[in-house]
């Protein structure tokens, strides 16, 4: 069995990256986050992973500005104290969910870009959670994924 076979054993083939865009930005008081999925796709991330020999399907940028206004118009939730805009976060979250779960049922790898650090925690939690055991590791003060060993893609999803 190849590494790769063993990697992406949850992915049909042919092998195929949905890539999703999730350009959130409410879950941190700076602005530009919201662009990191344009940038990527401008920088040639699609034709790089085609490249790699994987089908590509890019989905359109998730209307989080809408989906997340229109959550926190209709709610009636109390918001954390200790948490930036945690209903419309949640809205988000729940929004990429939905189709990052969409995408693993049939088969294909998705590949969220992001947006802020919010979805990147949640995505992680929610694929580990479906796909279990997985261990993650994440660094919540550098925003980077903790290269000592502590993610193993040995153990991983």
């Amino acid at each position: 069995m190849k590494a790769d076979d063993s990697l992406f054993r949850h992915t049909a083939q042919p092998r195929t990256v949905s890539i999703i865009g999730a350009p959130m930005t409410y879950g941190q008081p700076f602005v530009g986050t919201d662009r990191g999925p344009e940038l990527l796709r401008e920088k040639g991330l699609l034709k790089d992973l085609a490249s790699l020999g994987w089908r590509v399907e890019d989905i359109p940028d998730l209307d989080l500005d809408t989906i997340c206004r229109e959550a926190a118009r209709q709610s009636n939730a109390v918001r954390l104290p200790n948490a930036k805009n945690s209903i419309e976060v949640g809205a988000g979250c729940s929004a990429v969910a939905d189709l990052v779960e969409s995408k693993l049922k049939l088969g294909n790898f998705p590949l969220v870009l992001g947006g802020d650090h919010s979805i990147g925690e949640f995505v992680l939690g929610f694929v580990s959670a479906i796909f279990q055991p997985c261990t993650y590791s994440f660094d919540h003060t550098a925003h980077h994924f903790d290269r000592t060993g502590l993610f193993s893609w040995d153990n991983a999803c």
